[in-house]
């Protein structure tokens, strides 16, 4: 019981994360609102990551590769789409391609790692994709709206997020959560600062007051480093699937939240929508 509730708390976090994302993003640009997160989650990373270093294996340069890679995957890729989906479509859309990562990882094993698949997970990745498009179609498809390039990046950053699990599964195993994570955001940061050197907008740094820094500090610590810790130790304890569940709680959590503090009200064509994505969802980690 105690292992569902640590669970349940870490979903509620990870589901506000998309509001607290949407917020920054209305307030300062998205390339500079991950500078600052990831200044901030690097700087707390290199403390934990000194700490262990002297008891981590000796990192190959192939691991040394692979490090660099989820930390592209990770920050350029993941943190940054995600920043900017908030900024033009609504945060349960965003919570809600997060919730297809499952769905994406089955598909990306599938075809890179030839795993065979169940007719009941493949039945769940055609219900969960349906899911989406309902979504994504209730207010028609415009290509150059940006509610739909929202829609888009947070499935682009959401498949970059599989890729960083599947990637990372053999580096987690032998280095630990922490540290492998660790490793993948100090990189990740590094490789974004000459990004955001060449396609940063510092103009809205004026805005960066106390509130603005508090939200920051909120996802760099709680989300960046506690909740990425949490989720991967609760994989140690218990079985994938029954913790990948879990990761449908956001898709609820986030309008929830979104209709608090954000003025979202759900229509019934999202609500549907939502539902048939979790339904295929859990049909595909059931399978």
């Amino acid at each position: 019981m105690l292992n569902y509730l640590i669970l349940f708390i870490q979903q509620f976090f990870a589901g506000s994360t998309p509001v607290v994302a949407k917020s920054l993003a209305m307030t300062i640009d998205p390339t500079l609102a991950l500078l600052l997160r990831g200044a901030v989650s690097a700087a707390v990373y290199a403390v934990i990551v000194a700490v262990l270093w002297k008891k981590a294996p000796k990192i190959t340069p192939r691991e040394w590769a692979i490090f660099v890679l989820l930390g592209v995957l990770c920050i350029p890729m993941n943190q940054l789409l995600y920043f900017i989906a908030c900024k033009y479509t609504a945060p349960p859309n965003v919570a809600l391609a997060y919730a297809l990562v499952p769905a994406f990882v089955l598909v990306m094993e599938i075809i890179f790692l030839k795993v065979k698949a169940t007719r009941l997970k493949l039945v769940g990745v055609g219900v969960a994709v349906i899911g989406t498009v309902v979504i994504y179609a209730e207010n028609g498809i415009d290509l150059g709206s940006e509610m739909f390039v929202g829609n888009i990046l947070g499935l682009i950053a959401a498949m970059s997020w599989a890729v960083y699990t599947i990637v990372g599964k053999k580096i987690i195993q032998k280095y630990g959560a922490f540290f492998s994570t660790g490793m993948a955001i100090i990189l990740g940061f590094l490789v974004y600062v000459p990004i955001f050197a060449l396609i940063g907008d510092t103009a809205t740094y004026s805005a960066v007051d106390a509130v603005v820094w508090g939200k920051i500090a909120y996802m760099a610590i709680v989300l960046s480093v506690i909740s990425y810790g949490v989720w991967y130790v609760m994989l140690r304890r218990m079985d994938a699937s029954k913790v990948s569940v879990f990761n449908n709680l956001q898709p609820i959590i986030t309008p929830v939240l979104t209709a608090i503090f954000l003025t979202f009200t759900p229509t019934p064509q999202f609500v549907v929508g939502a539902v048939t994505v979790i339904t295929g969802v859990i049909m595909t980690q059931r399978g």
